[in-house]
């Protein structure tokens, strides 16, 4: 399916992409999740909205990659909206092993914020009898 329109209708002027652009992003993998960051963090699911108009974006109209490095994952990325008929691109995030996150502003600064839980002791000790059980099963 493409997009005949891929520009916010509301306002082309502000928002116009050219056809050949569209295209090259419609073209791009879907962002691919799971993700992981080291050997025990990985990222199984995200909310993706679109910058246009937020309504929550499906994973297969979220298009881009992933860099991976020294335990974090940087995201670049388009949401795609059939929506509103518009194509963006998606805030640069980066997303670390220790559950802290960085998100680039509309004004280019970075909002810190946490995409994964504090970890708990109960969930420790859990984790260690997990891998434990695990390492005696050999699987």
């Amino acid at each position: 399916m493409t997009l005949e329109n891929p520009t916010n209708l509301e306002t082309p002027d502000k928002n116009y992409m050219a056809e050949a652009e569209a295209e090259a992003i419609l073209a791009l993998p879907v962002l691919p999740i799971p993700i992981n960051i080291s050997e025990h963090v990985s990222i199984t699911s995200m909310t993706v909205c679109c910058p246009v108009c937020s309504t929550n974006l499906p994973p297969e109209d979220v298009r881009g990659s992933w860099q991976i490095n020294n335990h974090t994952a940087s995201m670049d990325g388009y949401g795609i909206c059939y929506g509103c008929m518009s194509i963006g691109p998606l805030p640069t995030a980066r997303y670390r092993a220790d559950g802290t996150s960085l998100e680039q502003q509309p004004d280019g600064s970075w909002k810190e914020g946490r995409w994964l839980e504090e970890p708990t002791i109960l969930g420790l000790i859990k984790d260690k009898f997990v891998e434990g059980f695990k390492k005696n099963l050999k699987l």
